[in-house]
């Protein structure tokens, strides 16, 4: 019987090679400018975009290769603030390949942004 990607060692989500192959941090920002009557409905925040981001994970209940089409993807709960920075500080220059679907300098002032957040904080700043 398969169990997937399913590892009785490791069976939480957030563990072992769950976290590092399959587990991703989405993040989407954009301009806080008002479309109409800027100087009336600016923002008062030092940074110009709202910015969001998501934790998936991908799994597989049935097997663990590329050749079943059972795969999905779930949201969870945002786990290891440092980690992602950490990751996304060591990636940005990976940016250059995405053909300029994103620029690197973009990740980069998104990682500088979002790294200033204490990590003891950003739990309690979540909407899970």
């Amino acid at each position: 019987i398969s169990l997937g990607d399913y590892d009785i060692a490791q069976p939480h989500h957030d563990l072992g090679v769950r976290r590092d192959v399959f587990t991703y941090l989405g993040v989407a920002a954009r301009s806080n400018r008002p479309k109409v009557w800027a100087s009336r409905f600016g923002s008062p925040s030092p940074y110009p975009n709202t910015v969001a981001v998501a934790q998936s994970t991908v799994f597989n209940t049935a097997s663990w290769d590329l050749w079943t089409p059972d795969w999905k993807s779930k949201l969870v709960p945002v786990t290891d603030w440092e980690d992602w920075m950490l990751r996304m500080d060591e990636g940005a220059p990976d940016a250059a390949d995405s053909g300029g679907l994103v620029e690197v300098e973009d990740v980069t002032e998104i990682h500088e942004y979002l790294s200033r957040f204490d990590p003891n904080m950003v739990d309690r700043m979540m909407n899970h």
